[in-house]
């Protein structure tokens, strides 16, 4: 698997610094600048699943797979399926001979499509809205709002990114009170293509005892047609296991 396959996973890797509550107007360059200082963390497993609904709401297909990750002597990053399963039989030979094969996106072994269009709004979503270089395309409203996600007090944030000529992301973060870290983020993209009627990311976040802030899902929900069949796809990737590629040790 190719390095920029995790392109959108470093992107959102950040680092939490323990400080006093912060004040709102403070933390969006609390986030921006903790992703500065973000760690070359790597997840060492992922779990990812897919599945496709047809227009009265039936689930067509359901795929999930099971991988390892590695980084290789050159500092490639490397893969391994574990376990894929489809409908509910074993396909882990399958997968291992076509891993592209199980995922409605494809593309994943370097094939350009959309998501290698700068100009694309999905290409888009590998740029996090609090990569310090973004800033210039990107604006922020702050709601006023505190909600708790996960256990964790955190303001709201409304938010809108310019992420090629015509195309931009616009979503929401939270964002901890306390520590001016991210704790979720939910985004949609314009424009979309004709196929597509409707379209949600959310990224979820958690803390390691080393201070360290990650990834730990990623959630994606689209509707449109095709082939001139309406069809929905759900897929959610779980990361854990996390390890530094400089090979310092992730609590």
């Amino acid at each position: 698997m190719r390095r920029r396959t995790y392109a959108v996973t470093a992107a959102i890797l950040l680092l939490s610094v323990g400080a006093p509550s912060l004040q709102a107007n403070d933390l969006w360059d609390r986030a921006v600048a903790q992703y500065a200082d973000l760690g070359d963390l790597i997840p060492g497993r992922m779990v990812i699943r897919f599945d496709q609904y047809n227009g009265r709401g039936s689930l067509v297909s359901s795929e999930t797979s099971e991988l390892e990750i590695s980084v290789g002597p050159d500092g490639e990053i490397l893969s391994r399926i574990v376990r894929a399963t489809r409908n509910g039989e074993d396909v882990t030979e399958q997968r291992r001979e076509n891993p592209s094969g199980g995922s409605p996106f494809g593309g994943s072994n370097g094939s350009d499509g959309d998501q290698e269009n700068d100009n694309s709004p999905f290409a888009g979503l590998q740029k996090s809205p609090f990569d310090p270089d973004e800033q210039h395309a990107v604006s922020v409203t702050d709601t006023g709002r505190t909600e708790t996600v996960d256990g964790i007090r955190a303001r709201v944030f409304e938010f809108q990114q310019l992420t090629g000529n015509t195309a931009r992301t616009s979503g929401t973060a939270w964002i901890s009170e306390e520590t001016g870290s991210p704790v979720m983020l939910t985004a949609s993209v314009e424009p979309l293509p004709g196929y597509v009627e409707s379209f949600e990311m959310i990224q979820r976040f958690a803390g390691g005892g080393s201070g360290r802030w990650y990834m730990t899902a990623m959630e994606f929900s689209g509707e449109g047609r095709i082939l001139f069949l309406r069809r929905r796809l759900e897929s959610e990737f779980l990361f854990s296991e996390y390890f530094p590629a400089a090979g310092e040790q992730v609590d």
